[in-house]
């Protein structure tokens, strides 16, 4: 896998669990833009799994902390987002909502709506896109939607290389 290394004492935030590393951050890199890295920490110590881009600067959105991204952390991150909604009883009292909220669900460029039975997903990053599909197939596996749509529109993405 690829690694993104971070500069002397700049693994801080990425400890306290912040999900973006910016350009300023980063010693070297030998992944491509949009692809998944190890990201380590200027000792050498494995921090987490991330999604890079060097044209941005948000230059690595983290998917992971301390593990290595894989499948099932990502059905489970979708899944603990269903559960928010669950808990807070939205699915009940609406047929409109966010499923999924990008950063604020720990799933970084990945957007999706619930729609009376349809679902409308956006991703606003370039290693989102490299996500998409699955991430329709777990919540058509959650969700059973009559249809997903997606609807990428951001302009973020021109600058992303989406």
């Amino acid at each position: 896998m690829p690694q993104v290394t971070l500069k002397t004492n700049r693994d801080k935030n990425i400890k306290l669990f912040n999900q973006w590393i910016f350009s300023g951050a980063v010693e070297k890199s030998d992944a491509a833009d949009g692809e998944i890295a190890e990201i380590i920490s200027s000792k050498g110590e494995f921090l987490g799994s991330g999604y890079y881009n060097s044209k941005k600067q948000i230059s690595v959105r983290m998917l992971s902390f301390g593990k290595i991204f894989t499948d099932d952390i990502f059905r489970e991150k979708i899944i603990e987002a269903k559960r928010k909604r669950e808990a807070a009883r939205i699915p009940e009292s609406s047929d409109v909502y966010r499923i999924v909220f990008s950063e604020g669900d720990f799933i970084p460029g990945l957007i999706a709506d619930y729609y009376a039975g349809h679902i409308v997903v956006q991703s606003l990053t370039k290693g989102a896109d490299n996500l998409l599909d699955q991430f329709c197939s777990i919540l058509t596996e959650l969700y059973k939607p009559l249809s997903i749509y997606e609807r990428s529109e951001h302009k973020g993405r021109e600058q992303e290389g989406a």
